[in-house]
């Protein structure tokens, strides 16, 4: 929860920067979205990765996850 004094800053300081709010959240938008699409790529490739490694282990079932590191 922001209180009062933190938005009063808040508000100040984008003024001294010459920021304009709506800016702002077009670029946090921006931003947010970018980390998501990059958070999808990162998930997609550990799924893959974690197939690989059960066929692996179903190949190999001698084999424990300990032994490979």
């Amino acid at each position: 929860m922001v209180t009062p004094e933190q938005q009063e800053y808040f508000v100040k300081f984008l003024k001294e920067k010459n920021i304009e709010y709506s800016t702002l959240v077009e670029d946090l938008e921006t931003i947010a979205a970018m980390l998501n699409e990059y958070f999808l790529s990162v998930c997609s490739k550990l799924n893959v990765f974690n197939r690989i490694l059960r066929q692996h282990l179903q190949e190999f079932p001698s084999i424990r996850i300990c032994d490979m590191m």
